[in-house]
C-alpha cells in the first residue's frame, strides 16, 4: 500500500510541476540583477586627435563636464547639501542649519563615473602627445589638464571619511561636535560658491586675490594646530573619540579645499584660453 500510495503520489505531482513552479515564482519572485551604468566620455572623439588645439579642447571640455557635473555633486552630497540650495542666493548659515542625509557609496561612485573616465583622458592625453610634436605651451595646457583630473579622484577618495564621520557626528546629541562639523561644512561650501562664480564668469584679476587669500585662510580650520581641539578634551566637551575624527577630519576638509582651489583653477584659466582664442579668431574672420 505504502509503495503504491508513492507512485501514484508522485505521478500526479510530476503532472503539477509547471503549475507549481508558476506559484513559487508569482509567490517569490526573482530578484533582477541591477544594471550598472558605467558612465562613458562625451568630448574625447577620434576627430579631435586631427589636431592638437582640437584634441586640447575635447580633454578640457571633458574634465570640466567630470567637474561640474559628477564633483559638485558629490562633495555637497557628501556635505550633506542639495546643490540646488548651494547654488541659490541663500545665506550659508541657512543652508548648513539644513541637514539632508544622502546615501552615498563613495566607491560605487568613483568605479562607475570616475575611473573610467579619469583612464580615458590620460589615455588620449598620451595619444595627443604621440601624435605631435607639441610646443611647450601646450605640454603645459595638457599637464594641467591632467593635473585638475587627478586632484578630482583625490577629492572623491578624501570625502568617503569625511562623509562617514559627517553622517555621524551631524547627528550627535553632543552640541559641540556638531558645531566643529558645520564649521568644516560651512568653509568647503564657502569654496564651493566660489568656484561656480569661476565657472559663471571668465576669471580676472580679484578672483585670484580672493581665491589665493581663501586658500591661505582655511588653514585656520585646523583643529589640531588652532588649539580648539585640545581645548574641547581638556573641558570635557567632546570624547577621546570625538577628538581623533575631528583632528583627521578637518585636515582632510582642508586638503580637500586647496584641491578644489586649484582645480577650479587650472580648468577655468584654460577654459578662458580657448575663449579668448575663438573671440579672436571671429574678430579675424570678420574683419
Amino acid at each position: 500500500f505504502h509503495t503504491t500510495f508513492n507512485i501514484i503520489n508522485t505521478t500526479l505531482m510530476i503532472q503539477l510541476i509547471p503549475t507549481i513552479g508558476r506559484v513559487v515564482t508569482y509567490m517569490v519572485p526573482e530578484d533582477e540583477p541591477k544594471k550598472v551604468v558605467i558612465e562613458q566620455p562625451h568630448f574625447l572623439d577620434k576627430a579631435s586627435l586631427n589636431y592638437p588645439q582640437t584634441g586640447i579642447k575635447a580633454l578640457l571640455d571633458e574634465s570640466l563636464r567630470l567637474l561640474e557635473k559628477t564633483t559638485y555633486k558629490v562633495i555637497t552630497h557628501g556635505l550633506s547639501v542639495h546643490r540646488e540650495e548651494l547654488e541659490s542666493d541663500k545665506k550659508l548659515k541657512k543652508i548648513v542649519e539644513n541637514i539632508h542625509q544622502f546615501e552615498l557609496d563613495i566607491d560605487t561612485i568613483y568605479y562607475n563615473k570616475f575611473k573610467t573616465i579619469y583612464s580615458k583622458i590620460v589615455e588620449y592625453a598620451t595619444q595627443l602627445q604621440s601624435r605631435f610634436d607639441l610646443d611647450e605651451d601646450k605640454i603645459i595646457a595638457i599637464r594641467s589638464i591632467l593635473r585638475a583630473d587627478r586632484l578630482m579622484v583625490e577629492m572623491v577618495k578624501d570625502l568617503k571619511p569625511l562623509h562617514a564621520n559627517m553622517t555621524k557626528y551631524l547627528g550627535s546629541d553632543n552640541e559641540y561636535i556638531r558645531a566643529e562639523y558645520n564649521n568644516l561644512r560651512r568653509m568647503l561650501l564657502k569654496i564651493l560658491r566660489l568656484t561656480r562664480k569661476a565657472r559663471l564668469a571668465k576669471l580676472d584679476e580679484a578672483y585670484i586675490s580672493r581665491s589665493k587669500n581663501i586658500r591661505e585662510s582655511v588653514e585656520k580650520y585646523d583643529v589640531l594646530m588652532n588649539g580648539t581641539v585640545d581645548k574641547l578634551v581638556r573641558e570635557r566637551l567632546i570624547t577621546n573619540e570625538m577628538a581623533t575624527s575631528l583632528m583627521n577630519d578637518s585636515s582632510i576638509a582642508i586638503h580637500i579645499a586647496h584641491n578644489l582651489i586649484d582645480v577650479s583653477s587650472l580648468l577655468y584659466l584654460q577654459r578662458d584660453y580657448f575663449m579668448d582664442v575663438d573671440e579672436n579668431a571671429g574678430l579675424q574672420v570678420a574683419a
